[in-house]
């Protein structure tokens, strides 16, 4: 009886300690994609090691066993709630969220009452007094050891974010419309890029092939449910991104990219171990 009662408390202290070396920081950035349905989802960690979610999807339950799983088993605490859009699907989770995960501060990129979760969450977010700053264009959050988040573009769908580390760039086109294509001269304001994450699921009229083209990712992301309602993505998007390096969570389950701030590596739930996309430099 006693070995067997030791035999678990071993097991336990191992896999807690396994959690907490997984959550510690590690110098590099970590973004990741959580299979949360047709809604966004997304995890930073910064080099410097702070927690930052953008969304959150529908699914309380779903986002908070994800977030449970990378998270510091002592510390559930994030950073920074990033609102990027009001839709009902996408942040139906946050309401009962903030209590499990509470962020220091939020930033708020959604039109005012948008969604009945979306007017839940403010109402929360006063009674709780979370600081919360509403999303402008222009707008830079440092994030730590050189990592910076811009907002581009904040349109009545919500915030359009872009993602700096060294030479890596991830633009989250969340709450983009058609403005906002023309705002940002379907990408060639933005310029080249590393990782994109496709607007809605990869809804056609959001990913023109202008769009994908003046943006050139390595990697394409595309946050979408299996048998989504609206047959998302796209047909047109599909044949569009012929002959890039996609990812999808209905496909690959969470997709998770990280760098070193010149290198890129992915890895998914439904794939094999993290693959380097990016070369190795030539005097490594």
């Amino acid at each position: 009886m006693w070995l067997g009662i030791l035999i678990v408390v071993l097991l336990a202290g191992s896999l807690l300690a396994w959690r907490l070396v997984g959550a510690a920081p590690d110098g590099r950035l970590h973004v990741t994609f959580l299979d949360v349905g047709s809604a966004d989802a997304i995890l930073i960690q910064t080099p410097a090691g702070r927690n930052v979610l953008i969304n959150g999807g529908p699914s309380t339950t779903r986002v908070s066993d994800a977030l449970g799983r990378r998270l510091s088993p002592f510390n559930h605490d994030l950073d920074m709630l990033i609102v990027a859009s009001g839709d009902e699907q996408q942040v139906a989770s946050l309401p009962r969220l903030l209590p499990r995960f509470p962020p220091q501060m939020i930033l708020f990129g959604a039109s005012e009452g948008a969604s009945f979760s979306s007017q839940a969450l403010l109402e929360q977010v006063d009674e709780d007094g979370i600081p919360l700053t509403r999303a402008e264009p222009g707008q830079q959050l440092d994030l730590g050891e050189g990592a910076y988040l811009k907002v581009l573009d904040v349109s009545p769908r919500g915030a359009t974010l872009l993602l700096e580390w060294d030479s890596f760039r991830l633009l989250m086109p969340i709450g983009a419309n058609l403005d906002t294509l023309a705002a940002l001269e379907n990408g060639a304001a933005v310029g080249p890029i590393t990782v994109l994450l496709l607007s809605q699921g990869g809804y056609a009229p959001l990913t023109p092939p202008e769009w994908v083209n003046n943006l050139h990712p390595q990697l394409v992301v595309i946050s979408v449910a299996p048998a989504d309602k609206d047959s998302l993505p796209s047909s047109e998007t599909l044949e569009t991104l012929d002959g890039y390096q996609v990812l999808r969570t209905d496909q690959n389950g969470w997709i998770e990219v990280m760098t070193d701030g010149s290198r890129l590596w992915a890895a998914s739930e439904k794939a094999a171990p993290p693959t380097l996309l990016t070369p190795t430099p030539p005097d490594e």
